[in-house]
This record gives structure tokens, sequence and C-alpha cells, in this order.
């Protein structure tokens, strides 16, 4: 594939795709989740309560509308969604539109919450694409996964992606369910200093910022303006 590229430079050029990303990472008792794009993650606590894991970049979020039309880009609600530039759904990606991508109009840069498993002890985490939120909420979603459904093949995640489509999902459908009932989890931070309390900017369940939830937003590095 490479040396066809290699060969054709042409031909390539103007090819255009792109991709999200939602990524979990478990250490010790903390839970990392990184996200850029419109993927989203949740989680069950032992309360049976939803969890929000992300939050999506979405053109007409407050700050990444602030962000494109500083750097030149346009905001329209155009064939039943918030595109950017009029033809983009979402404000963060890997790849996809070159132009928007060398205007800073859209970045790859990830938003990354820290949560404590110590205080959440969750059940199970779902990661999944937008085909699954676009016609499910977080609660439709933790909801549907009873013990019965995590019982299933991987956990409930086909019979998950099989209902989404049921409902009328035209999107692709990606789903990954981790269960986590047999964990314990060991406190690795007290709380009350700061650790493990609200973020400054926390996912609601709409996938919007919020001063509210479990979650500690950190910055990445090559996301710091000096």
């Amino acid at each position: 594939m490479t040396a066809q590229i290699d060969q054709e430079p042409e031909r390539w050029s103007g090819f255009k795709s792109g991709s999200t990303a939602l990524v979990a990472l478990i250490v010790g008792s903390r839970l990392f989740v990184a996200n850029v794009g419109d993927s989203r993650g949740v989680m069950c606590d032992f309360e049976g309560r939803t969890v929000p894991l992300s939050f999506d970049h979405k053109p007409n979020l407050a700050s990444e509308r602030a962000r494109i039309i500083a750097n030149g880009g346009d905001v329209s609600y155009v064939h039943g969604a918030w595109r950017v530039n009029g033809h983009l759904a979402l404000s963060r990606a890997l790849g996809d539109g070159p132009d928007e991508k060398r205007l800073g109009v859209l970045i790859a840069d990830p938003d990354i919450l820290t949560f404590e498993l110590g205080r959440h002890r969750p059940r199970f985490l779902v990661l999944a694409t937008d085909g699954l939120w676009d016609v499910l909420s977080n609660e439709d979603v933790v909801a549907f996964l009873t013990p019965r459904r995590l019982r299933e093949e991987y956990f409930g995640a086909k019979s998950l992606a099989y209902y989404a489509y049921l409902r009328g999902s035209e999107d692709n459908i990606t789903v990954v369910v981790v269960d986590l009932r047999s964990k314990q989890w060991a406190s690795s931070v007290k709380c009350g200093n700061g650790d493990c309390g609200p973020s400054s900017r926390s996912p609601t369940s709409s996938g919007r910022g919020s001063t509210r939830g479990g979650g500690k937003k950190s910055t990445p590095r090559n996301s710091i303006k000096k």
C-alpha cells in the first residue's frame, strides 16, 4: 500500500479520510480517558449511576466554536448537523480536512480525564462511536446493559450495537464493553485535597462541558501554549 502511494502521489494527494479516537487506560486504581472527536465513553458505577467519561468535540460547543472562528473557520448548520466549513460534523479528529488542519481550524489534541476508581467502583465501561450515541443517551446505554446482558458474549456489546441499528442509527456502530464487576479498587488518593473532586471541565451526559462530575482534566504537553 505504501509503495503504491509513493508511485502515485498525484492520485493520493487529495485523499481525505480520518477517524476519531477514544482510549481508556487503567493504571492501578486510576482510569485515564483520552478523547479526540465524537466517540464517547460512559461508566456505570457501583450504584448503577451513569458517569460520563468524555465529552463530544462538536463544532457548536462554545469553546470549540470560538477556537474555530478565531482561526478563520466557519460553523454552520448544514444537512441536519453543525459543521466546520460546511462539511465536517466534528471539531477534532485524526486526519480529515487537510486544509482545516493546516489552519488550526481542525485539531487532533485530545482531552484527557482522570477518574479515581476507588471512589466510583465501576461495574462496567462502554466505549462507542457516534453511531450508538446518535440514537441512545448515556443513560439508555447503561440501562440496557442489565446483569443478564453482561453475561452474553462480548458482555452485551453485540446486542447493544444491534439495538442502536434497530433504533434507526445510520452511522457506523462500534461498541466495546469492559466488565469490571469482579475488580476490587483501593483508593490511591485522599479525597478532599482536590485530587478526586470535580474537574474544571468534566463531561455531562449530553457530551457538553460542565463543572460537575468525577473526572479531572489533564492537558497534554503539546497543547500547552507558551
